[in-house]
C-alpha cells in the first residue's frame, strides 16, 4: 500500500541523514516505526498486565514478600 506524507523540508533532511547513518531508506524508517507502533500495548493494558503478574505471585504460587521484591542478585 502506498502512503503520501507532507513533511517539513528541515525534518525530512534530518530524517534522510539519520536513515543514511543507519543504512536504510526513509521508507524503511517509516515502515519500522509504524510496525513498532502497531505492536505496542496501550499504557492501560501494560499496567493491567503488570498488576495481574504481581497478583499471581512467584513460582511458589504466593505473593512476593517485601524481602524478595528488594532482593539483589
Amino acid at each position: 500500500m502506498n502512503l503520501t506524507l507532507s513533511i517539513d523540508e528541515k525534518i525530512l533532511k534530518k530524517a534522510r541523514e539519520a536513515a543514511l547513518a543507519q543504512g536504510v531508506t526513509i521508507n524503511q524508517l517509516v515502515r519500522d516505526y509504524l510496525q513498532q507502533l502497531s505492536n505496542q500495548r496501550s499504557l492501560e493494558d501494560s499496567i493491567e498486565l503488570f498488576r495481574k503478574t504481581c497478583r499471581q505471585g512467584n513460582s511458589a504460587n504466593r505473593p512476593y514478600s517485601r524481602d524478595e521484591l528488594h532482593e539483589r542478585p
